[in-house]
């Protein structure tokens, strides 16, 4: 899909954000990194490394794009970045439903993706036995897992323990508690068999942005899991929704030739 994004005129920014809980880092600073991303790229000039040759972001065609917790991030620049983008596209994104049993409730029984339960009191969050080789590839990515089992995601996420409710306290950091007509146009696509963030959080978020008015269109992929877009010829597999996706943006972001800006 990258290589068609580029195809049709459309440029990448991969953003570093900082991750909970290192430090203290709650959602409200990722919060903060999505707001700097997009106020240090809108309107300013670049050089290319290797060129040289000096461009400059279009303020008006930016748009916010992330799979799991990257949607999540794409959710929070459609509410608060400045200046805001133009189109949201979600994959498999977390965040359209947080108040859900998943997000809230403690697991007994093996729920993630058919992967063992993890055990809280291990060091390194990683068992020794995993049943699963060479998963994952960074073993911080096992946190996220574990405080789903643990049912405790949202307290790290909010930075107040015991969170079950949506309150002024933590309000900015529900995107299902931001819903206006202003939210830019969306693009939702998950696999109904997602178990690491289940399709209700999409479906959720798509029915809200309707409900105001807002643009919003879901794509759900039947039969596929969390991530099902790197599987092996996913080129083969999904190439009519990456298609779509392409799309999407192109009638978004770029400018008819002929057309003023």
């Amino acid at each position: 899909m990258v290589a068609e994004a580029v195809n049709a005129g459309l440029a990448f920014i991969s953003a570093d954000y900082r991750l909970i809980p290192s430090g203290g880092i709650t959602g409200r600073d990722i919060l903060q990194d999505v707001k700097d991303a997009f106020a240090f790229v809108g309107g300013r000039r670049f050089t290319h490394p290797a060129t040289g040759a000096e461009y400059t972001i279009d303020s008006d065609s930016l748009a916010a794009a992330g799979t799991s917790s990257g949607g999540l991030c794409a959710y929070l620049a459609a509410i608060h970045a400045v200046p805001q983008p133009k189109a949201i596209v979600s994959m498999y994104g977390m965040g359209g439903d947080f108040l859900t049993p998943h997000y809230l409730e403690a697991k007994t029984e093996i729920f993630f993706r058919g992967r063992e339960m993890l055990d809280p009191a291990d060091p390194k969050i990683l068992p020794s036995d995993l049943a699963t080789p060479n998963y994952p590839a960074n073993p911080r990515m096992q946190l996220t897992r574990l405080y789903l089992q643990l049912g405790v995601f949202l307290d790290y996420y909010t930075g107040q323990p015991n969170t079950t409710a949506i309150d002024e306290g933590n309000k900015e950091l529900f995107p299902e508690a931001n819903i206006s007509s202003s939210w830019p146009p969306t693009l939702f696509v998950h696999g109904d068999q997602d178990t690491a963030v289940p399709v209700g959080d999409s479906k959720n978020l798509h029915r809200l942005l309707l409900e105001a008015g807002a643009h919003s269109e879901l794509v759900v992929v039947p039969g596929c899991e969390h991530s099902f877009d790197y599987v092996q010829g996913n080129e083969e597999k999904f190439g009519t929704i990456f298609e779509r996706v392409i799309s999407f943006l192109k009638e978004r972001l770029i400018v008819p030739s002929g057309n003023s800006p």
